[in-house]
């Protein structure tokens, strides 16, 4: 079984406007939810020009079956850079 360790996370907006990002660690038949009760793990509107360390993925582990989900306010804006170490 391979699993994924999250080392380090980045969000980057590269626009003029505030973006709001939210992230999802799920198993890869999940779809994410937003909203109150939703499954989110992490949201939160990146100022401009900015980026902000994703802290609640720092030292989570993925299995064989889960994956990074994510959603921006506009998408062709945001950069998203996650690395950790592959175990097999």
């Amino acid at each position: 079984m391979k699993r994924k360790f999250i080392g380090m996370a980045t969000v980057t907006n590269t626009s003029t406007s505030n973006i709001e990002v939210t992230l999802w660690r799920l198993d890869d038949t999940t779809t994410g939810t937003t909203g109150s009760g939703g499954n989110w793990l992490w949201k939160k509107t990146i100022p401009a020009n900015k980026t902000e360390i994703v802290d609640k993925l720092l030292g989570h582990v993925l299995g064989n079956s889960q994956k990074i989900s994510g959603l921006a306010g506009t998408a062709s804006v945001v950069n998203i850079d996650i690395s950790g170490k592959t175990e097999t």
